[in-house]
């Protein structure tokens, strides 16, 4: 059983008001300042903290043909956990799929027609999840893709565990942005078992993921 205290960060100055992305204003509590440690971090090197902290996750939208479950990785226990998925490639019928893979995709960032998924079509309702990362573990993100029901390989938000180091995820906000608006994670799917061609399609829109709230987790046991 674990008991969730909402705190804020403190980077020289406390952030006012910690809160998660997904929460009402009423549901708001008493921000209780907390010191950053230097050695925490939340983008394409990995992904560490070093208290016990629950992050929530929610899809903003996806674009691409293929059909994607985003989730984490330990990379110290190597334990994976599937966070959120798309249950078909995009909000277009199997017809209108499959019409739309004879028209090139045009490049262009968030394009609508460019094989969009959205929350209630392509990712059921409500979209949504909720991690607690263990203190002193590192993490990656992952997106695990599919076509026509065959694997088409697997991408990481750390450059490093990606082919040539590429990077595959941008992390839009920085840290502080956990606790104060949240971060965007970008996706580009292409390059897993389908290498980029003169660096084309890289628009980093195929799956897109809102990380925000930074909740301490206390064990009862502990106390």
């Amino acid at each position: 059983m674990l008991k969730i205290t909402r705190l804020s960060l403190f980077l020289g100055v406390a952030i006012a008001g910690i809160f998660s992305v997904f929460s009402s204003p009423a549901e708001a509590r008493t921000p209780v300042p907390i010191q950053v440690q230097s050695q925490e971090f939340f983008d394409n090197s990995g992904v560490l903290f070093t208290k016990n902290t629950v992050v929530q996750f929610k899809f903003v939208r996806s674009h691409g043909a293929y059909q994607s479950v985003f989730g984490v990785k330990n990379e110290s226990t190597g334990e994976e956990i599937d966070l959120i998925g798309e249950v078909k490639p995009s909000d277009l019928s199997m017809a209108q799929f499959e019409q739309a893979l004879n028209k090139p995709s045009n490049g262009l960032t968030d394009d609508v027609n460019d094989f969009q998924g959205t929350l209630g079509n392509a990712v059921p309702l409500p979209g949504t999840a909720q991690f607690t990362f263990k203190a002193g573990n590192r993490y990656s993100f992952y997106l695990k893709s599919q076509f026509k029901g065959r694997n088409v390989g697997v991408v990481y938000s750390t450059d490093a565990k990606n082919f040539a180091g590429n990077q595959q995820a941008k992390f839009v906000g920085g840290f502080s942005a956990l606790a104060n608006g949240g971060v965007m994670i970008r996706w580009d799917d292409t390059n897993s078992q389908i290498p980029r061609v003169n660096q084309n399609d890289n628009d980093f829109d195929d799956f897109i993921i809102r990380a925000g709230g930074y909740e301490e987790c206390l064990d009862k046991t502990s106390k």
